[in-house]
């Protein structure tokens, strides 16, 4: 599957309103009913969002002060950087490349991008090309059509004449965006990771949201938005994306049911599906957190209190949709789908009912926040009462009185119960902050956690007094580690991985370049 160019077939004003060619196949384009009259009320809107670019184009950047330039672009030991420099102006150039005994020319381009390739060369006429592009080179490789390519290294299979590097440059493409956050360490492991985050999230900021539209070894460009949920105040401290969300979230409220049901990822389509694995409805409570936590964090980041008003009523028609589930089941045996999705092989998943539980209470949470700010007060009563009762059953059902512990003990649940305010009372703090602690040492001073609770365990536990811990988790390359992504005998990244043993794995579910944790 790929695209077929053939220079041989090209007519001369083929793009022209008065082509007529009689060797062409093209058809006459029909008149089809406008979608503004259909039974979907359909609207025509100006897009707000900046489009896809590729190169130059694609980034910009905020005017910097000199210690934030000197930061930036020189942290400590920034020739050791693994991968290309975003300042290098998003035209990629090979930095190595060898030839097979059959003469297929392979390039590295030292960095994971969302892209495409282009070539210059000359040969006889009728002679094929053909590129395959991968992100390792243990696996194999799929070819998509229209479309960009997730990718490090490209095989050409080319004219007699050598290609050379100079004959191959890949344009960096994403949504047009400014950079607008500096972070440098003196620890280059930090280093690294910032610098794999930031290439990451571009490469995965495809007009929506999406930590698998850069993946070129599988079918599944979808807009995920448990993936955007857990990533969005990591992007808007990096980047200015409050168009790219204000788009995205219309999208989310587009494809809300009228009973306030969400779907798993954008955009649903026409036949919303129910009945299986990679189907749209109804979201993990985690999924559809997306709605509320993008609507709230860029109100906390830009101060934007219209898109609070303009999607409020959604928020609160989703929370009801959830407390209609909870009625029937409780906590204890509350909806999940994914739960703490892919934390680190061998450990097992935490109870799944705790992690669709945190979801609930998480957006509960939030819709307090947003009906204090548009002095909604009636609704900040109600929902605060709800929110107080979640929180006594959530400790009530998932807490173990006889080990002092939530729920199996394992670091999900205990870091969760601490993320959630007044869920874990006082008189029990201290048992499971310790009891999170004991098990990441017992781990070897690592992480067991997914993508849901692993960006929380880094805060609760510098909140909580353990700040040299959270900064040996941070900094550990050794597996389960984001530096393990970066120093293993198998591969180094230059993006984040989609699983914590991605080399160790097949092909099958396994991106190098996926932001969600």
């Amino acid at each position: 599957n790929g695209e077929l160019y053939d220079s041989r077939n090209d007519r001369p004003n083929w793009a022209r309103a008065g082509f007529n060619d009689s060797l062409s196949a093209w058809i006459m384009p029909e008149s089809m009913p406008s979608p503004l009259n259909s039974s979907r009320n359909g609207s025509l809107v100006v897009q707000d969002m900046l489009p896809v670019r590729a190169g130059s184009d694609a980034l910009h950047f905020e005017v910097m002060t000199d210690n934030q330039q000197q930061g930036y672009l020189n942290p400590k030991d920034i020739d050791e950087i693994k991968g290309a420099k975003l300042t290098d102006g998003g035209i990629l150039k090979p930095v190595d490349m060898w030839t097979s005994d059959s003469g297929v020319g392979t390039f590295d381009l030292g960095q994971n991008i969302a892209g495409w390739c282009r070539l210059r060369f000359r040969g006889p006429r009728g002679f094929g090309v053909s590129i395959r592009y991968g992100e390792a080179l243990t696996q194999p490789v799929v070819s998509t059509n229209f479309t960009v390519h997730g990718f490090r290294y490209l095989s050409i299979f080319a004219p007699p004449n050598e290609l050379t590097p100079d004959d191959v440059e890949c344009p960096f493409v994403h949504s047009e965006t400014t950079l607008k956050g500096h972070f440098a360490t003196s620890n280059q492991i930090v280093n690294q990771i910032q610098h794999n985050i930031l290439w990451t999230q571009l490469s995965n900021l495809m007009s929506l949201s999406s930590s698998l539209f850069c993946s070129a070894q599988r079918d599944e460009r979808r807009g995920w938005m448990g993936d955007a949920a857990l990533t969005v105040n990591e992007a808007l401290y990096n980047f200015d994306l409050i168009k790219f969300y204000h788009n995205y979230l219309n999208m989310i409220v587009d494809d809300q049911l009228a009973n306030g049901e969400l779907p798993d990822f954008l955009p649903v389509g026409n036949n919303p599906s129910k009945s299986n694995w990679g189907s749209n409805y109804p979201a993990d409570p985690n999924w559809g957190s997306a709605l509320p936590t993008i609507t709230w964090q860029v109100y906390r980041h830009y101060s934007d209190v219209q898109t609070l008003k303009d999607h409020y009523d959604h928020i609160v028609a989703y929370v009801k949709y959830l407390q209609g589930i909870y009625n029937t089941t409780g906590l204890a045996n509350f909806t999940v789908r994914f739960g703490d999705w892919v934390p680190p092989p061998p450990e097992p998943m935490t109870n799944g009912s705790l992690i669709g539980s945190f979801g609930f209470l998480h957006d509960v949470n939030l819709l307090i926040n947003m009906s204090e700010v548009l002095g909604k007060k009636e609704d900040t009563d109600t929902y605060s009462a709800l929110y107080q009762k979640l929180a006594g059953e959530f400790h009530q059902v998932f807490y173990n009185t006889s080990w002092n512990f939530y729920a199996d003990g394992m670091q999900a649940a205990q870091v969760l119960a601490l993320a959630l305010p007044d869920v874990v009372p006082a008189n029990v703090r201290g048992a499971v902050i310790n009891q999170l602690v004991a098990d990441i040492n017992q781990k070897g001073n690592h992480v067991t956690t997914g993508i849901v609770s692993t960006a929380q365990i880094y805060p609760i536990l510098s909140d909580n007094g353990h700040h040299d811990l959270a900064l040996e988790l941070i900094s550990s390359t050794t597996y389960p580690s984001y530096g393990y992504m970066f120093n293993n005998p198998y591969e180094n990244a230059t993006t984040t991985w989609e699983l914590w043993n991605t080399p160790l794995t097949g092909p099958s579910m396994n991106s190098r370049n996926q932001a969600m944790y």
